[in-house]
């Protein structure tokens, strides 16, 4: 039968699994990998590299198959978290944090630009000058947003106009992101550690705990009857299928309105996963408002199923996303790639230790640690850097990543259709939209700083008003 009927598909699902297992095995055994910070999803990924066909050709993948899992399996992650149902909690620090996770991405974003319009003005005038956008989509946003958005250059018309290779250029950005989150992370920790005169706390007992990567990971919200016949895991797979296929439905609408050529609907199909967010936050809501109305008795969303799902999602992608990572394209796009990483390494570095100073009034190590691991990488390697300083999960960090998260993802969402102005200065000959692209910029970096002093200006009067 050789590879019909969906076994390349199903080989290459497996090939992945296989190095997450071989991956994990090794770090659970063999001393040094154990001590070694690299999360084992993003182990699996470099080992998969090593095997596959451009260096040892052991492994044979299939790169747009892969690079289409990165693509669904983000989704599939992002959906998953929206569906949870959030505690009522809002603090100074998750507001605070929220905020500066959004200025985040402004600031590498135009950064980012900044640098490969000098670069396209100047010595390099055959490169794609939006390509410094990849910057905060593969260092803050992770592989999947940066393939995404790297595949919706790919498909600009014309053909003159796009980004050759746009969707693995922006794995490859994300995977020096990651190597700057474990490489550039341990010298980041020692001059953290001696700026602020702290020992390296003692080693941890070797249990695991999966609470670190979200607060309420142990929580099942949900319980299905049981003359349902069906598994609580199957429910979430329903919930999670319902609204991928709301997601796909809409964007073939606004397909139908817009065109599928035009310039807004290429990043709509490569923000897909944004649309998807949504329609499972609007999924949530209606959740909570027909319970509360005993109008459904069963929160069929469970959060911890929700949990496992997002984070088995979240690890396929990652080792996917490295594995797809193309040495050929690379080496063509190794200058402008070396440039904007190193230069987006080190701005990290400064930003997040001046903006936990900044921000917060304790434990300001610790969470300059975890928004630099988050910043370059995922909430996995901010807990993977978090656990070298923090190794028994004591700090408030966790909480402050995982829920700012979630709020900078709300005020976020408009800066996200921003992208289509830059792109529309390359695509349309109209280079005066970058003006307005970072005049954009500037006013929503201004209103997240404001954001943040609000903020700590009312926690500061309520603390006032409880000591009186």
């Amino acid at each position: 039968m050789g590879l019909e009927g969906g076994w390349n598909t199903v080989l290459q699902f497996t090939f992945l699994l296989a190095l997450l297992g071989v991956s994990l095995i090794i770090k659970s055994n063999i001393p040094f990998f154990k001590r070694h910070l690299v999360p084992t999803a993003l182990f699996g990924g470099l080992l998969g590299l090593l095997l596959g066909p451009e260096i040892l050709g052991v492994i044979p993948f299939d790169t747009d198959m892969l690079e289409d899992m990165v693509y669904h399996f983000m989704a599939i992650g992002f959906i998953a978290m929206a569906l949870k149902k959030r505690r009522r909690k809002s603090t100074e620090n998750i507001t605070n944090t929220g905020f500066a996770i959004v200025n985040t991405y402004i600031w590498q974003a135009a950064l980012g630009l900044g640098i490969t319009l000098v670069l396209f003005y100047t010595v390099m005038p055959s490169l794609f000058p939006n390509f410094g956008l990849l910057l905060p989509l593969s260092f803050a946003q992770g592989p999947g947003q940066a393939f995404s958005t790297g595949q919706s250059f790919e498909m600009l018309e014309p053909a003159s106009k796009a980004l050759e290779n746009g969707g693995n250029i922006g794995l490859t950005m994300a995977t020096f992101g990651f190597l700057w989150a474990i490489i550039g992370g341990l010298p980041y920790m020692h001059f953290l550690r001696k700026k602020y005169k702290k020992d390296k706390p003692s080693v941890a007992s070797s249990n695991e705990t999966t609470s670190a990567t979200s607060p309420d990971v142990q929580e099942h919200t949900g319980r299905v009857p049981i003359t349902l016949y069906l598994d609580d895991l199957t429910i979430q797979a329903i919930l999670i299928g319902a609204c991928y296929l709301l997601t796909y439905l809409l964007l073939i609408g606004l397909e139908a309105i817009l065109g599928a050529q035009s310039t807004l609907m290429k990043l709509f199909w490569g923000f897909q996963f944004l649309f998807g967010t949504l329609i499972a936050m609007g999924v949530r809501y209606l959740f909570n408002q027909l319970y509360k109305k005993n109008l459904i008795r069963v929160d069929y969303a469970d959060n911890y199923l929700l949990q496992r799902i997002s984070s088995t999602a979240f690890d396929i992608m990652i080792v996917a996303s490295v594995c797809a990572v193309s040495i050929s394209v690379l080496s063509q796009y190794l200058v402008p790639v070396l440039i904007l990483s190193t230069v987006g390494g080190l701005f990290t570095m400064i930003y997040s230790a001046l903006m936990a100073k900044w921000i917060y009034k304790e434990e300001k190590m610790e969470h300059a640690i975890g928004l630099y691991g988050m910043w370059t990488g995922t909430v996995v390697t901010a807990m993977a850097l978090l656990k070298e300083v923090d190794p028994e999960g004591k700090t408030s960090v966790p909480e402050s990543l995982v829920l700012g998260s979630g709020f900078g993802a709300i005020i976020g969402i408009p800066l996200m259709m921003v992208l289509s102005i830059p792109v529309s200065a390359w695509v349309d000959d109209k280079p005066w939209l970058y003006i307005v692209t970072f005049a954009i910029f500037a006013v929503y970096s201004a209103v997240c700083l404001l954001g943040i002093r609000l903020s700590k200006k009312a926690h500061t009067k309520r603390q006032k008003k409880q000591n009186v």
